[in-house]
């Protein structure tokens, strides 16, 4: 077994890429930048927002319809005003995902009852 690099964070841990991707990125971004391009490539910045974009997207997704369980008066109890704050918190957070593709800058989000 090797021993852990002194050098590295005790709280990070080495990650195998499974995706071809990453590869695959590494390879036009090393090309375009021994051209004499500067920055990422217009085609990594695509496909990245592609790739991150719907994971980030489903993953949203998933977290909202896991909230529509709350409303089981079998198990939960709440008020109006509590539903009314948790729906208004979300109606923010996409607002403000609305406002950062708009270039606007996004008020600072967070949520208590």
């Amino acid at each position: 077994m090797a021993k852990d690099n002194p050098a590295r964070s005790a709280t990070t841990k080495r990650v195998r890429v499974s995706d071809p991707w990453i590869k695959e990125r590494a390879n036009i971004v090393a090309t375009y930048k021994a051209g004499g391009g500067k920055g990422i490539p217009q085609q990594v910045k695509e496909r990245d927002f592609n790739r991150l974009g719907l994971a980030r997207t489903r993953k949203a997704i998933k977290a909202i319809s896991q909230l529509r369980a709350l409303a089981n008066t079998a198990q939960y109890s709440y008020s109006t005003e509590q539903v009314a704050k948790m729906l208004g918190a979300l109606n923010a957070a996409v607002e403000n995902v609305g406002q950062a593709f708009e270039g606007r800058k996004a008020v600072g989000e967070s949520f208590n009852f």
